[in-house]
């Protein structure tokens, strides 16, 4: 048929209407079938084109998947081996906490050379302060002795602390009346009403008080006023000059009137006093009277060594020997500002509260007899607290830090 522009619409409809007629044999069902197989034939065709993409994502998946079952397994074999690694120290230190017993006041203890009671594992020792540290709070500093109850009586503890101050008097008044010593088993500085207080000249320290404020002290009282003053300012100044209201002297309990306190008394030794607490800290032997401080002897540093070894001497008055019977001093050597300390060939120190309180209760010693540095020579190099005993050791200025 040509195609021809002069045909319309009803022309073409009567030449259509001439064609043969076409049937179909097919049923419905088999038409349908056939469509069914012809359009599965193009998705097969599609999916063949797309095979570059689906083939890497099926790998990836089966990659990820066996990392999933890898991956737990390796850190669960890692984590064994860690834990694995110390079997022996773990053992022992569950052996170690079984054997520790606990008394009734919740303080764990063992029986240990020297002591008392406190497992020296446990003990707590506040320590001395050390030279880069008083470099770092020199503006802080400040010393404060409080009272103590002993077997014997009343004696003092002197402790340092921290306060705000342009100088340690400054900081003493910033303190005496807002320490609590009682979290710690110790007391308070005594409720002593000072008007004034300021250095004078020459080593002396000028303290003025209200008339008759400390007139009834105690016998006891007596003693615990007068001596935490003296510890407290002890060495920093070299007298104690008292006045009431502006007028020389003050009327001191049973003592009656006093001008003041001599602090130029030697020290020889220092001894250790356990609180209730549980708190350990080091006391001075002219504090309590230790052998050695009695102003008619003339003791060596080796002597006043020997008598820290000594329990008889303070430990009928609840205080303790800082150095235990199985530490042997062959030799003592003074030169100047150094002092070399032999002990017994093999000495070990432990590195626990008891044996630093052991090493700061030599060191402050040997400061007392003027010098300025420590060498332990016969025992083994080891770490006690901040001390590596194979150094030559600087001596502290301040001891039993409260930090």
């Amino acid at each position: 048929m040509k195609r021809s522009s002069n045909w319309d619409e009803k022309t073409i409809e009567n030449q259509l209407r001439k064609l043969p007629k076409i049937e179909d044999k097919q049923s419905k069902e088999a038409l349908f079938e056939r469509i069914q197989e012809r359009l599965q034939e193009d998705q097969i065709k599609e999916r063949k084109t797309k095979k570059h993409w689906i083939v890497p994502s099926i790998a990836a998946a089966a990659v990820f998947f066996l990392l999933l079952l890898i991956v737990p397994s390796f850190l669960s074999e890692r984590n064994v081996s860690i834990e694995d690694s110390q079997p022996e120290f773990r053992m022992e230190v569950a052996e170690e906490a079984g054997d520790v017993e606990v008394d009734m006041n919740g303080i764990a203890s063992i029986d240990a050379p020297g002591i008392t009671s406190v497992d020296e594992y446990y003990t707590i020792y506040f320590g001395a302060v050390q030279p880069y540290e008083e470099e770092f709070y020199q503006d802080q500093l400040v010393k404060l002795a409080v009272p103590v109850s002993g077997p014997a009586g009343e004696f003092v503890v002197q402790v340092t602390l921290l306060a705000e101050g342009a100088n340690e008097i400054e900081r003493f008044l910033a303190v005496k009346e807002n320490f609590s010593g009682e979290p710690w088993g110790i007391g308070n500085f005594p409720s002593i009403e000072i008007n004034s207080i300021f250095e004078g000249k020459g080593g002396v320290l000028i303290i003025d008080v209200p008339t008759g404020s400390l007139e009834s002290l105690s016998t006891a009282e007596n003693f615990a006023y007068s001596q935490s003053i003296i510890e407290t300012f002890w060495p920093r100044f070299r007298e104690v000059e008292l006045s009431s209201d502006g007028e020389p002297n003050v009327f001191w309990g049973q003592s009656g009137p006093i001008s003041g306190f001599s602090l130029e008394v030697e020290n020889r030794g220092y001894y250790l006093f356990e609180s209730p607490t549980g708190h350990l800290f080091l006391v001075t032997g002219k504090s309590i009277g230790a052998k050695g401080n009695d102003s008619s002897e003339d003791v060596s540093l080796q002597e006043t060594l020997e008598y820290m070894k000594q329990y008889e001497s303070v430990g009928n008055m609840g205080y303790l020997p800082p150095i235990g019977d199985e530490f042997i001093i062959t030799n003592v050597e003074q030169n100047d500002e150094v002092v070399t300390i032999t002990f017994a060939d093999g000495t070990i120190f432990e590195n626990s509260p008891r044996h630093q309180a052991m090493v700061e209760a030599i060191l402050f010693t040997a400061r007392d007899f003027g010098h300025s540095y420590v060498q332990f020579e016969g025992i083994q190099p080891t770490q006690v607290g901040p001390y590596f005993t194979g150094d030559l050791l600087e001596i502290p200025r301040y001891f039993n830090f409260i930090r």
